[in-house]
């Protein structure tokens, strides 16, 4: 009989996906289900908490069913950070699931700015005080929506646990990601509970990202089929799962992630929190913790201009194909056209959420060609930006990129990463590298893998890396810096009460 499986599901944004990973690490099988997602007014976003839960389950029970003849020793979870919804005592929905794409906290985020104390909580929990993170949407929440003083707010990854597994708890991974979890003791920060004017009974029980659950007899795993007392390993965000599922482990190692949106990720091996509010720091596991920054806006913006350049094109793999051929077919710097990325506003490391995209310089001589090759490059200067940031930090130098992600399957993308950023760029195999990361998780809990570093690392083949042509390195220095200007003097007037924390 082959030896179990891990069952790896990663709820996503835009789709839910349930994979089998071997013992090894190597992808087996995966199956996808789209997630929906509802603006009932400008600047929100909101997921049907239950049609996620219903996606989940539909793409588990494949997976279940392909690995009948293996078994399974375990499942864990990777989810999308930022997530915050309110449930009853007894789990039942509130509201709806909101994502970090929801930017009606705006207001709220500005308040919490400028009360006193602000330092200390980015200093807690390592996380800036925008609009993005659950504690600004856990306070405009309290103020709009009709919610009982015993609400309890969780984020979509701790309500599919619930209705799966029967219990209501919260890894610290996920939990770092709400702005409210102080990152040394790993317990709720006491100044963010005073901030969204809760208690820590308003919010789940905390645990490793290692800790056993165990199906039990509640819950709906075992109407899948998966036999009672399966360890369900409660797993962890899918920023920090990225870095370790595409063997980022160490300092020297820039992660970028290209997906719906973009990040830029440096492993730690302590919580060091970046003072001035530039970056993010995240808990992963045990002894590893993620600092960086997103990029809101990124292949949603390439797939955006794609439609418009490269209309018809059939599949995503044909319409990234013929993007690609257009976008080699143009120089570095797309002919003197410049692109700015931020649609949904600009985040890390400037956090100017009224900025917005534009493409500066367009005259007649411009083509769908030049659009497209100044998309990407836009995007890759927005990652640049982070990428200082985390140099600048001091932790070690960075020695090469590993990039996941759908949009990174393109050749001409990759290339411009290594000539913009100047180093080499290594592509894992797959494209699943948050449930890969939830993957590894689980054989470690199980005792299977010495330890997170080791089988992240061991088990990844030696890919080729692709190096930066110096030629167009040194044309991207030139044109990163007019990037950065031309940025600056569209992004909030010196008046404007925007500012980052």
């Amino acid at each position: 009989m082959p030896d179990p499986l891990v069952l790896a599901v990663d709820i996503g944004t835009g789709s839910t996906r349930a994979t089998l990973f071997d013992a090894a690490g190597d992808l087996q099988f995966v199956a996808r289900a789209p997630l929906q997602m509802s603006s009932p007014q400008l600047g929100w976003s909101e997921q049907d908490p239950d049609e996620v839960v219903r996606a989940t389950v539909n793409v588990a029970r494949k997976a279940l069913a392909r690995a009948a003849g293996s078994g399974i020793a375990a499942v864990s979870f990777s989810a999308q950070m930022y997530s915050i919804m309110a449930v009853a005592r007894n789990g039942a929905p509130l509201t709806n699931s909101i994502p970090w794409t929801d930017t009606r906290a705006a207001v709220e985020a500005e308040e919490i700015r400028a009360e006193p104390g602000v330092s200390d909580l980015l200093a807690a929990t390592g996380c800036p005080v925008q609009a993005i993170y659950p504690l600004s949407k856990i306070r405009w929440m309290r103020v709009n929506d009709a919610l009982p003083d015993d609400a309890m707010f969780i984020s979509i990854k701790d309500y599919v646990l619930w209705r799966l597994t029967g219990r209501l708890v919260t890894d610290w991974s996920t939990a770092s990601g709400s702005g409210m979890l102080d990152l040394v003791s790993h317990t709720w920060s006491t100044t963010a509970l005073s901030v969204a004017g809760l208690t820590v009974d308003n919010l789940p029980q905390l645990e490793s990202p290692l800790t056993q659950l165990g199906s039990g007899d509640a819950g709906m795993l075992t109407d899948l089929g998966l036999p009672s007392g399966t360890p369900i390993v409660l797993g962890a965000g899918d920023a920090p799962l990225s870095s370790i599922g595409s063997g980022a482990t160490t300092p020297d190692v820039l992660a970028i992630n290209i997906g719906t949106s973009a990040a830029a990720r440096q492993t730690i091996t302590h919580p060091a929190i970046d003072p001035s509010g530039r970056l993010w720091t995240y808990f992963a596991t045990e002894d590893r913790w993620v600092r960086g920054g997103i990029v809101g806006s990124a292949g949603s913006v390439y797939d955006w201009i794609i439609d418009l350049a490269v209309p018809d094109s059939g599949t995503t793999d044909d319409s990234y194909s013929r993007a690609g051929e257009l976008a080699e077919s143009t120089p570095p710097g797309a002919d003197g056209l410049m692109f700015l990325p931020y649609f949904s506003g600009e985040q890390s490391p400037a956090w100017r959420p009224s900025s917005r995209g534009a493409f500066v310089g367009l005259n007649l001589h411009h083509e769908r060609r030049h659009l497209v090759r100044a998309a990407i490059e836009g995007v890759v200067f927005a990652l640049q930006r982070v990428r200082l940031a985390i140099e600048d930090m001091g932790d070690g130098t960075l020695r090469e990129v590993s990039l996941t992600g759908g949009v990174t399957t393109s050749h001409v993308v990759r290339q411009i990463i290594a000539d913009v950023l100047g180093l080499p760029v290594v592509v894992p195999p797959g494209h699943e590298g948050s449930a890969r990361g939830a993957a590894i998780l689980a054989w470690v809990a199980l005792g299977a893998a010495e330890s997170i570093d080791a089988f992240a690392r061991d088990t990844l083949p030696d890919a080729p890396r692709l190096f930066p042509n110096e030629d167009a390195h040194t044309a991207y220095q030139s044109l990163y810096e007019d990037f950065v200007t031309i940025a600056d003097r569209l992004g909030p007037s010196p008046n404007s009460k925007e500012t980052t924390p």
